[in-house]
């Protein structure tokens, strides 16, 4: 499960708040009040922040092998 910090590593990883809520299909909104601790992540969120996630990782290992 990500946790507030795990969302702003992401963040800073994808290259800001807007595009991960484009990669993400969440509204940049939402992802500051999760940076934030103002609200916790629905199990949807979750979701397709995992998705998020599990693309950078297969990207990487992409660049990796390639």
């Amino acid at each position: 499960m990500l946790n507030q910090n795990d969302i702003k590593q992401l963040v800073v990883s994808v290259g800001g708040v807007h595009r991960l809520s484009t990669m993400a299909d969440i509204t940049p909104a939402t992802i500051y009040r999760f940076m934030s601790g103002e609200r916790n992540p629905s199990y949807q969120s979750l979701e397709k922040l995992n998705r998020v996630v599990e693309t950078l990782e297969t990207q990487d290992e992409n660049l990796i092998n390639a």
